[in-house]
């Protein structure tokens, strides 16, 4: 973890702070801060953070399967005769914000088009439901301008791949106060064609939508498969997400 303290004088300072989320998730990272800051506001006397301070019992994590192990097999596999992973740093970051009243515009829609497509109601429509199926769609879009090609000349078998991390504290009846990293992977696909074509956000939605309904019945179903089922497909995957437990109800 990188922390960044920046004094503006007269009006207040800044915190930035970095991390990896091979240590730990943003629930995790969000209850950190938040404990820090109450340390100070207690002026260190620990005795008003009762229950609260951050656990570090891995014994805690409820493990049936032996996912752990499995887990770690499959990223020892992956990065295996690799000294050092394959970073590039001539790439920009940029952060896109989208109102609120455009989220409930891509919620309408996406009511709408599935009524009119398939005569029902979506399986399901959140904010990071729709707002993942827009980067998909915009990406994928992205992609066959740089590449050059033209939709027609696409496989209409081919797929596109978009993967995501799914809040499992819940399932694993961690405390609230969980130090560490909860998180699973998830993939679902769609035809290229479809995702490019006039109604890429609604098959975009319905994919993703699908595949955390699946997480939510079986949140561990497959789970042994979903790592190198990923690492596998990475290379032709448009996108990886992060979220919140919350985002799913919202």
């Amino acid at each position: 973890m990188a922390v960044q303290f920046t004094l503006f004088p007269n009006a207040g300072f800044s915190i930035g702070v970095g991390f990896s989320h091979n240590v730990a998730d943003g629930r995790t990272f969000a209850h950190f801060m938040k404990s820090w800051a109450s340390i100070h506001r207690c002026r260190g006397d620990l005795a008003c953070l009762d229950n609260y301070l951050p656990s570090f019992d891995r014994g805690s994590v409820n493990d049936p399967l032996g996912l752990a192990s499995l887990f770690m097999k499959d990223v020892e596999r992956a990065f295996r005769g690799t000294n050092s992973p394959n970073i590039s740093f001539n790439h920009l970051r940029v952060t896109y914000r989208i109102k609120r009243s455009q989220v409930e515009l891509l919620k309408n829609w996406v009511k709408t088009k599935c009524i009119e497509v398939n005569g029902s109601s979506p399986i399901r429509v959140s904010t990071f439901v729709v707002t993942c199926a827009y980067i998909w769609v915009c990406l994928i879009k992205l992609h066959q301008i740089r590449t050059h090609r033209h939709p027609s000349l696409i496989d209409s078998d081919a797929l596109s791949y978009f993967h995501f991390l799914a809040d499992c504290r819940a399932y694993l009846k961690v405390p609230e106060t969980y130090f560490g990293n909860c998180l699973m992977l998830r993939l679902t696909s769609a035809k290229k064609t479809e995702l490019l074509g006039e109604n890429g956000i609604l098959v975009a939605a319905t994919a993703i939508g699908r595949e955390i309904m699946e997480f939510q019945k079986q949140p561990f179903k497959d789970a042994e498969e979903s790592l190198p089922k990923t690492i596998e497909k990475n290379k032709t995957s448009f996108c990886f997400c992060r979220h919140r437990n919350s985002d799913y109800t919202t």
